[in-house]
């Protein structure tokens, strides 16, 4: 997934910062993705890249992912399915 947007310019040095370690940290998604069981990926298209006064909202989004997970993270721990090998609940959600 790729940041996101950048819809206003950065304004000041700190925000130039935040968005370079934001490219960074896309670059070295793949690594902790494949080594990753479980991946939450909440819905933030509506928030601005650098949106840190979107902390509730922020949590509303993260709430809804690990809802919308849960019944395939209960059927992922139930006992016939956590004794299969080889299946990756990650793969759904990443």
């Amino acid at each position: 997934m790729p940041p996101p947007t950048c819809v206003r310019p950065p304004s000041d040095i700190l925000q130039i910062v935040r968005r370079c370690f934001q490219i960074m940290q896309r670059h070295s998604e793949d690594v902790w993705r494949d080594a990753s069981d479980l991946i939450l990926v909440p819905d933030l298209k509506a928030v601005d890249w650098n949106a840190f006064e979107a902390g509730p909202e922020l949590v509303k989004a993260g709430e809804a992912a690990a809802l919308e997970a849960l019944p395939a993270i209960r059927e992922w721990l139930s006992p016939p399915a956590a004794e299969a090998k080889g299946e990756r609940l990650g793969e759904q959600f990443a």
